[in-house]
């Protein structure tokens, strides 16, 4: 799973939060699930379509 726009002093306390989730998937399902954290910085460097789809929900358009 990727997500956009953690800065680097946050996404330590997400991972955190979301820890407790992910081990409740791979207990029950087994399911592994990867998580990648992009910066604000780097979802502008190469992820420009996260900011265009972004901007087209909050328009309405999808």
């Amino acid at each position: 799973m990727e997500v956009f726009d953690v800065p680097d002093a946050e996404q330590r306390e997400l991972s955190h939060r979301l820890w407790g989730y992910l081990k409740k998937l791979y207990d029950e399902k087994r399911l592994a699930l990867l998580v990648l954290f992009h910066t604000p910085e780097n979802t502008d460097r190469y992820y420009a379509w996260v900011r265009q789809e972004h901007a087209a929900e909050m328009a309405g358009a999808t």
